[in-house]
């Protein structure tokens, strides 16, 4: 059974100057409540929105 949440905390892996692509990982935390996300938002993690496919927060 597959567990979709509309909230996932990402990583951030690395940055290719040529390209000006991002890398970031997908981890295991993941939630429908934005609010419980903010708790583990650290320097080089964002929020992703999976239903709007859009970046919600970085820091």
């Amino acid at each position: 059974m597959i567990n979709n949440k509309r909230y996932v905390l990402q990583k951030f892996i690395s940055y290719d100057e040529k390209a000006k692509l991002e890398t970031w990982m997908i981890t295991t935390i993941k939630s429908d409540n934005l609010d419980a996300l903010m708790n583990f938002l650290s320097n080089g993690y964002r929020i992703f929105d999976t239903v709007s496919n859009k970046e919600v927060i970085r820091n």
